[in-house]
């Protein structure tokens, strides 16, 4: 289609122009000579056929929407007959008879106009609700409405003549009435966006319209004179019938403008309407009139019933969304909080279960996203399906469920262990368990918050008691590996994990937290298991090749430790146990505290261990100066406040053994 714009747009102009030098021939007349007769006579059917003919061509080159186009095309085609018939048989004739050949070929337009209008509403307003095709009826009757009450008693008025020729020139008005209410309506329904293929067909049917009327009034009138100025007003039409089918089929509209106009546009026409009966009890209307306006009334009822009906059920919608996950289906949290406030009105204890799974972080890193989401979905369903009757689930977000159900005569660590059952999944490469823990309201809490975070304790201190032991068991396993591969590793290791120990006490972590450094720092060599020993043991310096296998090894210990997701953690410090202060580090490039603090501690401590341990290649330093060496790089490679707490460790130390010496 792109390849025809440019020459049909030429076309275009060209009738265009000739229309124009018609009209300003009718009105005053232009010094034409030989082409006079030919301008006054024949111009109009000259683009009148034009237009017939690009609107044809538009509907043959181009598949879409090509069934409207063919028969638009041919019904203007039908209607340029009968001009060109008028102008050869009727044009000079004293008295024009009605109806003639010509008003049969001219009326024969709009059965083919209405069925290309509805081939294009069908074609390009596949997607209208009700509402929608509701509000562009309400538009097409008041426009009717308007027109019945407006133009027709007039016209009525002036008609004379016999009964066929009344019908024949009322006939023209009646059709471009519907013609227009056709527009009409599929405009509302589009919510009035308005692209430029139905402003222009809006547009020509317009003016339809206003030509008709004005030939029908003074035809009755004995007043119409052949080749007035009011005859462009066809061709003009035509014009802008064949440029609408050419026009890009979609375009931008602004969509507040547009729902705006959705609004308001339907509103304005049940208001037209509603005008048309009060106007009827002072002036009587037509009875078609005050059919037509009746209609629209009772269809502005049944669309408020359709609004109110939809508006109901997005209030449900809303609602349900608001408690409910996405994900999984289960109740929210804000569910959840409404309802334990509802069971903290009444006197029956409910067992409050929160449930965190152990080993997510490690499957959703492993498989992705995606597949991590089709595990929690998958998890959930498993909760929900196994539920007692008196009980609700929740997602709380991320890897947390809860449980909310009434006790009677149960206690809830049975319930919570069963429960979490379904939530464990394993298969190649992966683990996933729940830890849990309880809280019964309002026996134990009468507040939800707090009922929450007795229940969130109770679920950690479980998670540990049964993290410990698993990161001791691995932990024990992978040391040994260690120690097999390397007996020197293992004595370095475990004066870092010492160092790192007291370096943690001082900077006020937690006892888990420390456990968990403790564990980092024993095997954060672990990944040097994969480097070749020509390269481990070398008796001299490695090159920047072997340093860059080297650099491997933080990344190679963290795989090795996410295959246990009780290390999971653990491997996180690792990784990062190698990048610098100044992010010149590996493998992450990580800087200041993006860095982990364990990864931070673990640097300064294997840095100073393996400063005063002797190598190969050359002798390690006194205790005095590998620690004024972190001090010089304090603040560049190493986190100045680990620096200070680690110096006072080693100052405190050697104060021991003096003391004890």
């Amino acid at each position: 289609m792109e390849k025809f714009r440019h020459p049909v747009h030429a076309c275009l102009g060209v009738l265009a122009a000739l229309l124009v030098v018609a009209v300003v021939n009718a009105r005053i007349g232009l010094p034409l000579g030989a082409l006079d007769g030919f301008i006054e006579k024949w111009s109009y059917n000259v683009v009148l056929l034009g237009s017939a003919i690009l609107t044809l061509v538009r509907g043959i080159v181009c598949s879409r929407e090509r069934g409207p186009w063919v028969a638009l095309g041919v019904s203007m085609a039908l209607w340029t007959f009968g001009n060109i018939y008028y102008t050869v048989f009727l044009w000079d004739l004293s008295s024009i008879p009605v109806p003639s050949a010509s008003d049969g070929f001219w009326l024969v337009f709009y059965p083919g106009a209405y069925i290309a209008i509805m081939m294009l509403l069908r074609s390009r307003l596949r997607e209208a609700d009700r509402a929608a095709w509701l509000d562009g009826l309400i538009g097409a009757l008041a426009i009717a409405t308007l027109a019945l009450v407006t133009i027709f008693p007039p016209v009525l008025a002036a008609a004379e003549g016999n009964v066929l020729s009344v019908a024949t020139n009322l006939a023209y008005p009646i059709a471009d009435v519907v013609l227009i209410s056709f527009a009409v309506m599929a405009a509302t329904v589009d919510g009035w966006k308005l692209g430029s293929t139905f402003t222009h067909i809006c547009g020509s049917l317009i003016v339809f319209a206003a030509v008709d009327c004005i030939y029908m009034i003074q035809v009755a009138n004995d007043s119409w004179v052949p080749g007035n100025v009011f005859e462009a007003g066809w061709p003009l039409a035509m014009l802008l019938m064949a440029s609408a089918s050419w026009r890009p089929a979609h375009s931008k509209v602004d969509q507040h403008r547009r729902a705006v106009a959705a609004l308001v546009v339907p509103a304005m026409f049940a208001v037209l309407s509603l005008a048309a009966l009060v106007y009827d009890h002072f002036v009587r209307i037509p009875l078609a009139a005050l059919v037509t306006s009746s209609i629209a009334v009772l269809i502005v009822i049944l669309r408020m019933a359709l609004t109110f009906r939809f508006n109901l059920r997005t209030i449900a919608t809303t609602r349900l969304e608001a408690d409910t996950d996405e994900l999984t289906g289960l109740g929210n949290r804000r569910r959840l909080m409404n309802d334990l406030a509802l069971e903290h009105s009444g006197q029956k204890s409910h067992a409050l279960i929160l449930f965190d799974l152990d080993g997510f972080k490690n499957y959703n890193d492993t498989f992705g996203h995606p597949a991590g989401d089709a595990l929690l979905a998958r998890l959930g369903k498993n909760l929900g399906s196994s539920l007692p009757p008196s009980a609700s689930a929740y997602r709380m977000g991320g890897d947390e469920f809860c449980v909310l159900v009434e006790l009677r005569d149960e206690e809830p660590a049975p319930l919570a262990a069963s429960l979490a059952n379904t939530l464990s999944d394993q298969g190649e490469g992966f683990c996933i368990t729940a830890s849990y823990g309880w809280a019964v309201t309002p026996d134990e809490e009468s507040l939800s918050e707090e009922a929450l975070r007795l229940a969130d304790r109770r679920m950690y201190e479980n998670k540990n008691e049964g993290r410990i032991p698993a990161l001791h068991q691995s932990s024990k396993v992978l040391m040994q590996a260690l120690k097999e591969r390397d007996p020197i590793l293992d004595t370095h290791v475990h004066d870092v994990a010492e160092l790192a120990r007291g370096v943690a006490r001082r900077l006020g972590l937690t006892d888990p937290e420390i456990q968990q450094l403790e564990f980092a720092a024993e095997l954060h060599d672990i990944g040097k298991v994969a480097i070749p020993d020509a390269i481990l043991s070398k008796p001299a310096p490695l090159t920047e090749e072997e340093w860059e296998f080297m650099r491997q090894h933080t990344i190679v210990g963290q795989r090795i430790l996410m295959a246990a997701p009780a290390l999971e953690a653990v491997g996180a410090i690792v990784r990062s146990s190698h990048e610098r202060w100044d992010g010149r580090g590996y493998p992450d490039g990580l800087a200041a505290h993006q860095i982990p603090l364990g990864s931070r501690i673990v640097f300064v401590c294997d840095a100073f261990d393996a400063m005063v341990t002797d190598r190969p290649y050359k002798a390690g330093m006194t205790q005095q100066e590998a620690l004024e060496e972190l001090e010089r790089n304090a603040g560049a490679q190493f986190d100045p406040i680990v620096v200070k707490a680690f110096i006072a460790e080693i100052r405190e130390r050697e104060a021991t053994q003096r003391a004890t010496a």
